[in-house]
């Protein structure tokens, strides 16, 4: 059973999944919210989750039955090992924050998804002023499309620049404009930020 699931059947004594479901809908909608029944079954049966029902549901307990249950749904979170690194070439995103706000939006969709994007294999094969101006353009894509969606850059934060990773043994700093720094910093290393998703 998901964290979530056990907090929610203590919350409402119930083992009953549409007990469950509709004493939460009832707290949901006296805050003014209607969830549909179909993202309340995924909460309770398997601990799946939205940002915006999360938020919902935080708000509609109140803030001490909130707090628990929030956390409760970030518990696996903490305890999961982190993916190993993605082989090269890709980019890493460089953010503001290193512990994401709020945690619980990186959990559902994974830390790759807001800080690696990964490069054609096809990029090592060419010289370094063509590699340039590749990392240029889906450097530049992205960070005009993540800036666009979301004022502040998405839960890490405002975006700050990249770093170009091209071999195993090589990286590269590169700018917002999608410049690349020429001087090689050697391995990439890469942050064991999988692990510490959840942790304050």
């Amino acid at each position: 059973m998901h964290p979530v699931s056990r907090f929610l059947s203590d919350l409402f004594e119930s083992r009953d999944r549409r007990a469950i479901a509709r004493e939460l809908k009832a707290r949901l909608e006296a805050a003014g919210y209607r969830p549909s029944a179909t993202l309340l079954y995924r909460l309770i049966d398997d601990g799946q989750s939205t940002p915006e029902l999360t938020r919902m549901i935080a708000e509609a307990l109140g803030p001490e039955q909130g707090r628990g249950f929030t956390e409760a749904l970030e518990l696996p979170m903490k305890n999961r090992q982190p993916p190993p690194p993605p082989a090269p070439p890709w980019l890493w995103v460089l953010n503001e924050r290193r512990v994401p706000s709020p945690i619980f939006v990186v959990g559902l969709t994974g830390v790759a998804f807001w800080k690696v994007l990964p490069l054609p294999e096809r990029i090592s094969q060419v010289s370094f002023e063509r590699q340039r101006r590749i990392v240029a353009r889906r450097a530049t894509r992205h960070f005009t499309r993540r800036t666009r969606e979301s004022f502040d850059g998405g839960p890490f934060g405002p975006i700050i620049g990249y770093v170009y990773v091209p071999t195993s043994s090589s990286c590269h700093f590169v700018d917002t404009r999608g410049r690349i720094d020429g001087m090689n910093l050697g391995p990439f290393n890469y942050p064991n930020v999988g692990a510490r998703v959840g942790v304050r």
